[in-house]
């Protein structure tokens, strides 16, 4: 249950604290300053649609809008924010939030329901048993009217009350007669009528008008009338005006953003404003706009609609982009990726403050930075990533061994929460971390300890968050993640059952920042990585004289070296031995004009440089060269033309899929394609990084330099 927040009658709940630690004396003192410069009463009450996809809630906000019944409409992304007349309250406004049924939205509106609203509870009695379908390019997983009532309880306001809205009852006597609800889990959930209406009709809506005037008034009750500065009144006014205005104009002639300055500007007209920074805080609390501190490069959305609805478009089965990234890039993707999908009608600026939305939401997290100047970053959507792969976890955390273990039980859980853990983590961890649908682990450096954490669902909406810890420090880094998903738990108003585990000790050193790394190994995993299948010409001959010479050599010391030709069998995957390689503590690198024209050797090469995330000493640390007379890369001529090589292979084949459409490669070509984008992104550093290193002249030189520790 949601705590109790700091309750003043008249004063808007967003300007109190919201919990403990929320310290709101600078924002009371700002607030009661522009109030007795003049009062102005506020009019709007948020009214919440909440309830499953497809289950009638936009059509009820027509309908209290005055419009028709829509009998094929777009089911709605994420959510739809309109401005209404209050039937039989004609100076009370509601501020109608539409919020989207599908799974993936669940999480993100619980940053929505923390504030004061009606919640209307929407629900349909031949969808509460239906199974997961799809539905115009959709996933809809129906959740019972129960699990609603439980958001409204646990994630709602306590001062927010609830009704329960039956549709579909289009005929006198239609519909179930009671909710399939409880009459505590009701009554938890602070539900004062539970009524039957239809769209189609409209049966029922004079009923829930008045139902409407009762929450209100039992709202008010509790809290009182909101009162705010005649001053924030003007400035309200003059946004709504200025969003109503912008629909009238040609798409690209609209104003959706405001500057911060821009903004201080309009508070100054209005008649100036003791804190403009407070005022915004309120304004997105009630939906007049959207503003996260520090995200969008600071600037304000007027019209969140025109975001939510480019944010959710990544996730519509039909648009392009849902598949692309998880069938085909496994959870990763690029702002290009999107550029070139659902986002094509849109500016570059639009682009990454939609980006930013994302993850901010806790919905998309940046995996990594590539590129020449680090310009190109590539992002993780968890809920698009790949189900857990126990061949690859095992390879990372260790059944067995001691294991400092924090669980959190909770009586509502939805994926939200193990989304903001990932894209907390993933933000710092990068791709020395590894992801799953519902899970990560990996290794931190400064306590020397790996770490996995993971949802486990144990009912139909409850679940417990896992954390686990092994080996070095696992107690402090243990405390370390147990308050990062009490933060995460804090922020969606998701809160776990009393633990008789007791809490995990404090950290050592509580200012300490981890740093997230691959895991130092103590065995010796050596991969040789050269062009091979050309033994019919002299310098296929001679590299592979090299590389018998050496791999019998390192066998001699008691260091065997892999190598691709001898260690895979028929039927083995040549881009996962790739990628082991890629991995490698140690990877001999025989260059030649082969190797640098090769997909395949081009591939073990870049998956070295990621592994040492683009870092010149790690690269040359881990990788041991020997660079053949026929290959040429010692000068920045040299490079250049092996750029332009790959650069030109990509830019063929991608005319090619432009021409054809996206499904004319399969899976493994489309990665290919990735593939040779990052070659000749890459191939300066990489070979420029060689062509700096000394590096051994003859083969005795190669022995000695490649296994001296």
């Amino acid at each position: 249950m949601v705590a109790e927040s700091t309750v003043i009658p008249g004063v808007p709940a967003e300007i109190l604290s919201a919990d403990f630690t929320d310290n709101c004396l600078p924002r009371l003192r700002a607030y009661l300053a522009d109030l007795a410069a003049g009062v102005a009463v506020v009019p709007g009450v948020k009214l919440l649609l909440l309830g499953n996809g497809r289950v009638g809630k936009t059509q009820i906000a027509r309908r209290l809008a005055g419009l028709g019944f829509e009998a094929v409409s777009d089911s709605t992304h994420g959510i739809r924010i309109d401005d209404l007349a209050l039937p039989g309250l004609p100076d009370t406004r509601l501020w109608v939030w539409d919020f989207g049924g599908q799974e993936i939205y669940h999480g993100t509106h619980a940053l929505f329901l923390q504030s004061p609203a009606v919640l209307a509870v929407v629900w349909a009695e031949a969808m509460e048993g239906e199974p997961p379908h799809d539905h115009g390019g959709l996933n809809f997983r129906n959740h019972p009217l129960p699990y609603w009532l439980d958001i409204a309880r646990h994630q709602g306001h306590p001062a927010s009350p609830t009704l329960v809205v039956q549709t579909r009852c289009d005929a006198p006597g239609s519909g179930a007669l009671r909710p399939p609800a409880d009459e505590v889990r009701m009554a938890a959930a602070r539900c004062l009528h539970s009524l039957r209406v239809s769209a189609a009709t409209p049966r029922g809506f004079e009923a829930l008008a008045e139902a409407l005037a009762d929450a209100v008034a039992w709202q008010r009750e509790r809290l009182g009338v909101p009162q705010v500065g005649l001053v924030w009144r003007k400035v309200q006014l003059r946004l709504e005006t200025m969003r109503a205005a912008d629909q009238d104009r040609p798409a690209a002639e609209r104003r959706r953003l405001l500057t911060i300055p821009e903004f201080e500007a309009i508070c100054r007209e209005e008649g100036g404003v003791t804190a403009p920074e407070v005022l915004l805080r309120y304004l997105d609390a009630t939906g007049t706009v959207l503003h996260r501190p520090g995200l969008f490069d600071d600037r304000i959305v007027l019209d969140q609609n025109w975001a939510m609805e480019a944010v959710y478009a990544v996730f519509d089965r039909d648009r392009g982009a849902y598949r692309l990234i998880r069938d085909r890039y496994r959870g990763r993707f690029t702002l290009d990726d999107l550029a070139h999908t659902v986002w094509a009608g849109y500016g570059d600026d639009d682009r990454r403050l939609f980006l930013s939305l994302m993850r901010s939401c806790g919905i998309a997290f940046r995996h990594r930075v590539f590129g020449e100047d680090n310009e190109e970053e590539e992002y993780i959507a968890p809920d698009l990533l790949p189900e857990r792969d126990e061949g690859v976890v095992v390879a990372q955390w260790y059944e067995g061994v001691t294991t400092e273990t924090r669980v959190f039980k909770h009586p509502l859980l939805h994926g939200g929460l193990i989304r903001a853990i990932m894209a907390e983590l993933g933000e710092r961890a990068g791709p020395s971390a590894l992801y799953w649908q519902g899970g990560l682990c990996g290794y931190e450096a400064e306590t020397r300890s790996r770490f996995l954490i993971e949802e486990r669902m144990t009912g139909p909406w409850q679940g417990e968050i896992i954390v686990r810890t092994q080996c070095g420090a696992a107690a402090e880094l243990l405390a370390w993640l147990v308050d990062l998903v009490e933060e995460q738990q804090r922020r969606l108003s998701l809160h776990p059952e009393p633990s008789d585990r007791p809490p995990a000790a404090p950290p050592v050193e509580p200012e300490r920042p981890m740093t997230f790394s691959q895991e130092p190994t103590l065995d010796r995993d050596w991969y040789v990585s050269y062009a091979w299948s050309d033994n019919d010409t002299p310098e296929g001959r001679e590299r592979e004289a090299v590389v018998d010479r050496l791999c019998a050599a390192a066998e001699a010391t008691g260091n065997p070296i892999l190598r691709d030709k001898k260690a895979l069998s028929h039927g083995d995957s040549i881009s996962g031995f790739m990628r082991r390689l890629g991995a490698g503590s140690r990877v001999f690198v025989i260059l030649s004009e082969k190797y640098l024209r090769s997909p395949a050797c081009m591939f073990e090469l870049s998956e070295i440089w990621r592994n040492c995330k683009h870092d010149t000493e790690l690269f040359r640390r881990t990788v041991r060269v020997y660079t053949l007379p026929c290959a040429t890369i010692w000068t920045a001529r040299d490079r250049l033309g092996h750029a332009i090589h790959w650069k030109t292979q990509h830019k063929e084949l991608d005319d090619a899929v432009k021409e054809h459409g996206t499904t004319i490669l399969g899976d493994h070509d489309h990665h290919a394609l990735r593939q040779m984008g990052f070659f000749f992104t890459h191939v300066g550093d990489m070979l420029g990084t060689l062509a700096d290193t000394v590096q051994p002249r003859s083969f005795d030189e190669l022995v000695k330099h490649g296994f001296a520790p």
